[in-house]
Parts: C-alpha cells; structure tokens; sequence
C-alpha cells in the first residue's frame, strides 16, 4: 500500500502549530479541556469525510483547509483554558482564595491609570422593566443599582485599578466575586473581552458577573437570569455620564 507524501506546506504547517500547541502545554499545570465548539466542529468534519463527494471535490486544498481550521481550534481552546492567555486579552489577573476571587492588574495599567474616579460611566440601555434606585459615589468606585418590577436587582460599579496609598492588589472598592460552585469564562461582549462568573441563586435560576476594564476603570456588571444579546447591548452602552463625581 503506498502512502501520500505530505507537501512542503502542509508539513510546515503541521509542524508550526504541533510545536506552538506543545510549548504552551509546556507552560501550565493540568489538563486542557476542549471546547463544545470544538467537538461540534470536529463532528462535522467526520461526517463530511464519509461522504462520496467530499472524497473528490477540491482534495489538496480541503486538506490545507483543514489543517487551517485546526490551527484555529486548537488556538480557541488553548486561549479558554490557559489562564496566562486569557487574563492577557482580559488585562487584568483573576486570584482564588477558595471562597472568593480578588483582581490585580499590569504594572503599566496601574501607573496609567486615575487613582481616583475623575469620570463616571453607566450603561445607556437597560433592559424594559428596570428603573434605577440608588446610585453610590465615593473616590473609588460609583455604582448605580436598577430594580425590576418582580423585584430583581441590576448593578453596575465602575472602580479605578488603585486609589492613593494602595498597593494594587484589588480595585479601589476591594471588589470582590464569590468563588464557590461558580462557571467561569472569557467572552467577547459589547467589544470588550469580558470574564463571566455564573451562579445559581436561591431562587434557582441564575446569576451572573461580567468583569472587564478598558486599562483605566474596572468594570462589574450583575445580571439576574441572564442573556448574551441583552448583556452585549447593556455592557456596550456604557458611555460618560459626568466629569467629576465629587463636584456633584
């Protein structure tokens, strides 16, 4: 039986990615675990291999396609779980106690940034139904809370990476999210990279965090019952609402 040589490309390919996937694994501890969409994709690939068509139709280039879509993949599902690349794209460091997990940030975002909130921020949408109730200010942080008409709780708080004579290790406001039987993941969301903590709440339906910072503020959005579309629209609303809080 003989076998197909691989081209000069598709081995330089190959190649390319085994030995970046390699040296990544080489840098974390555990296991890596892969992605639904992962699975999904690759699933679909199986079924179209068994297919006549798919047999004669455009070969060497399906092969190089696919050694692409791979490539592609395998960088999605190292990205998800590799804490290193996530908190890179995220731009700030997420620390577990075991009960609670705390934030730390770049020394070069830290010496940016305000030490103070000089600017406030808040969504410009919120979903039908809710109306603001209170809203909070001090020199580190400033939250606004927005009731349901069933009485379901929305904050957002905008907090700056560091107030004077702090050394870092939290936001201004010590925010902190709760570690315990939480799901965690790093989504694209209103076009910020966003870390989400799910939960299930008393009630048993669900709650949900959406951390991110644009290098000057931090920023944590709660959601009850949660849905992508509508926090999307929510988080990339957020514009200026006033210069300076202390004024007001």
């Amino acid at each position: 039986m003989s076998h197909k040589q691989s081209s000069v490309f598709e081995a330089a390919l190959t190649d390319a990615v085994l030995s970046r996937y390699q040296r990544v694994l080489a840098q974390e501890n555990g296991p890596v675990l892969l992605s639904a969409e992962y699975r999904a994709a690759t699933a679909r690939l199986t079924r179209k291999a068994g297919r006549r068509t798919w047999k004669y139709v455009n070969t060497a280039w399906k092969r190089v396609l696919v050694a692409i879509l791979i490539a592609i993949l395998l960088a999605a599902t190292v990205f998800a779980a590799v804490p290193a690349l996530r908190e890179e794209a995220l731009g700030f460091f997420l620390h577990d106690s075991g009960t609670a997990y705390s934030f730390t940030f770049p020394q070069d975002a830290l010496d940016r940034a305000p030490r103070r909130i000089i600017t406030c921020y808040a969504p410009g949408f919120i979903p039908d139904g809710y109306a603001m109730t209170a809203e909070h200010q001090s020199a580190g942080s400033f939250m606004r809370i927005y009731q349901s008409d069933d009485g379901l709780y929305l904050t957002f708080t905008q907090s700056a990476l560091r107030v004077s004579g702090r050394d870092g290790h939290s936001p201004a406001s010590g925010f902190t999210v709760n570690s315990e039987n939480v799901r965690t993941q790093s989504v694209c969301l209103g076009g910020h990279w966003v870390l989400t903590v799910e939960m299930d709440n008393l009630i048993g339906s669900e709650d949900a965090v959406y951390l991110w910072t644009d290098g000057t503020y931090f920023y944590a959005l709660n959601v009850p019952d949660p849905d992508t579309e509508t926090v999307s629209k929510i988080i990339g609303s957020v514009h200026l609402i006033a210069l300076d809080p202390s004024d007001g």
